[in-house]
């Protein structure tokens, strides 16, 4: 990504000290100055985590002069939620927004987050912005969210998104991240059921939440 961005200036518009900002966030005073001076590249991650830490959409922390790129919303994640695999999906919603730089020339897309079996994350309503796994041609990563989807020949397809994790063995795991009882526990990505075929779909890139 690129290095420039606008943390100083909607630092200063909040009256905000770098010091107040490494205290919400957990980064150095340091790190945040290289990363305001376009010395140092902010990441996915610390962009979402400064962001949220001042109030704003990860995307208004990027130049205005990076390109937007219109992004469809096309479903729903849900646990729980089984649909038809010929069920048609009517929203027109589209998000126009910046796309950082690793991501431009692929299809993202965007999904709605419904119910608490992520919640500890993306609280319901997040939109998350995703990358399908053919064209990042990569390997799942621990500790990055994907979409998963779980097709039943029987029920259809429960489309979800859970946190990439590799035990000390080495088994695969789709692990949600929720306050709730009904969705703390693990998905084995290694171990199929009977009529069941579980893929790994897209990765989540980032996500934009509400107030």
């Amino acid at each position: 990504m690129s290095a420039e961005n606008n943390i100083r200036e909607i630092r200063d518009s909040r009256k905000l000290t770098l010091e107040v900002l490494a205290e919400r966030t957990g980064l150095s005073v340091g790190y945040l100055s290289r990363l305001e001076k376009g010395a140092r590249n902010l990441s996915l991650k610390n962009m979402q985590l400064i962001a949220d830490s001042m109030q704003v959409q990860p995307h208004e922390l990027l130049p205005l002069q990076t390109s937007h790129h219109r992004i469809p919303l096309v479903g729903e994640v849900q646990a729980g939620k089984w649909r038809a695999t010929d069920e048609p999906w009517e929203d027109p919603e589209v998000f126009d927004i910046p796309l950082p730089e690793p991501y431009k020339g692929l299809r993202p897309f965007a999904l709605r987050v419904l119910g608490p079996s992520m919640n500890s994350i993306y609280p319901e309503g997040s939109i998350l912005i995703c990358c399908h796994v053919e064209e990042l041609q990569e390997d799942p990563i621990p500790g990055k969210r994907y979409i998963i989807e779980d097709c039943d020949e029987a029920d259809g397809i429960e489309t979800t998104v859970k946190e990439f994790v590799v035990d000390a063995e080495g088994r695969p795991w789709a692990w949600p991240r929720s306050t709730h009882p009904e969705f703390q526990s693990p998905m084995p990505l290694d171990i199929g059921r009977p009529g069941h075929t579980i893929r790994i779909k897209a990765r989540v890139i980032f996500s934009l939440k509400g107030e």
